[in-house]
């Protein structure tokens, strides 16, 4: 199967019958045991989705949904439309709506499940003056489908630089949600308004006055193919050319498409996942700096000093050390 961009939706084939479970939220509510989730009607979650699909489509009866996709790749099949999303894509999917994942690759997304009761009016009426929050509802991107024959605008794609602020966000969401008392559920209704604020400003900046320029456009199915396997593989040993040869572009042409289309050039997003990995081995594990630098694919000892340092302004050492510093702090 030709991996298609997110931004590109395609009408599902209707070969086979897919049977529908009906989801209401307070069947989610086992999911809230021991956290805020049992105060405000937020109920945050991973979906993680190694390979294959889900049988069944789910029909979210009562409830929206926020996914944020971390790694990986997948078509999400939503009211009979398929999207392929891959890490950065961000969407909300309304109430009423049917979905499943297929094609799964490695899929871990938050999703974040809430009811339109979370919000008071206020709120409500801010949020839908804010310019990009509309614009995060797949329900959009199928009705401009429906409209015009073919896909217009794209949804949210988070360059990785933005992806690790929004990651950070959900990760402080996710600690005030765990905390389950009266100041955690306060911070985790102020942390997702400002998740959400967060998501409708990106998108405004991003997706709308960022776009990618006109000649970039016929690619953009194209490079997101690419960055998924980039996504999986940039462990291993990667060459622009060999990509670019995958897109028919030359070299110059394809750096140039996918640096309009992701915010950087194909090196310096490999780079950049690579450095990520490496800040994760630092962290969380004891492996010697030159065994970082090998699985995180950068390369051996000095030459994985040199990259991490321009990257990051410290050494791995330095990085270990602060990072340790922190935690017991």
């Amino acid at each position: 199967m030709l991996y298609i961009s997110g931004n590109t939706p395609m009408i599902e084939p209707q070969s086979r019958k897919i049977s529908v479970v009906e989801h209401d939220f307070d069947g989610l509510t086992g999911h809230t045991v021991g956290t805020a989730g049992t105060q405000v009607p937020l109920v945050i979650l991973y979906d993680d989705i190694p390979r294959g699909e889900m049988r069944e489509a789910l029909l979210h009866i009562d409830f929206l949904s926020l996914y944020i996709a971390r790694q990986g790749r997948a078509t999400h099949v939503i009211d009979g439309v398929p999207f392929a999303v891959s890490r950065g894509d961000v969407y909300i999917m309304g109430v009423g709506a049917t979905h499943r994942f297929t094609d799964c690759h490695d899929l871990l997304t938050d999703s974040l499940h809430f009811s339109p009761r979370f919000f008071d009016w206020e709120t409500m009426q801010a949020l839908s003056m804010t310019p990009g929050f509309k614009a995060l509802f797949v329900e959009r991107r199928i009705a401009l489908q429906d409209m015009s024959g073919c896909s217009s605008g794209r949804w949210l794609h988070l360059s990785p630089d933005a992806l690790s602020r929004v990651q950070s966000i959900v990760d402080e969401l996710r600690r005030e949600y765990s905390r389950n008392t009266p100041d955690g559920v306060l911070m985790t209704k102020a942390t997702f308004i400002r998740l959400l604020v967060t998501l409708s400003r990106l998108y405004e900046r991003e997706g709308l006055t960022e776009p990618s320029t006109p000649s970039a456009r016929p690619h953009e199915n194209t490079v997101g193919m690419i960055v998924g396997y980039i996504d999986t593989h940039f462990m291993e040993p990667l060459r622009v050319d060999e990509l670019a040869s995958t897109a028919n572009l030359s070299a110059d042409r394809f750096t140039e498409v996918f640096a309009s289309i992701m915010g950087r050039t194909p090196k310096e997003y490999i780079r950049h996942l690579r450095v990520e990995r490496a800040k994760t081995l630092l962290g969380t594990t004891e492996a010697t700096v030159a065994a970082v630098g090998l699985e995180s694919g950068i390369g051996d000892a000095a030459y994985f000093t040199k990259v991490f340092r321009a990257s990051t302004g410290l050494t791995p050492s330095e990085y270990r050390r602060q990072t340790v510093a922190n935690r017991i702090f």
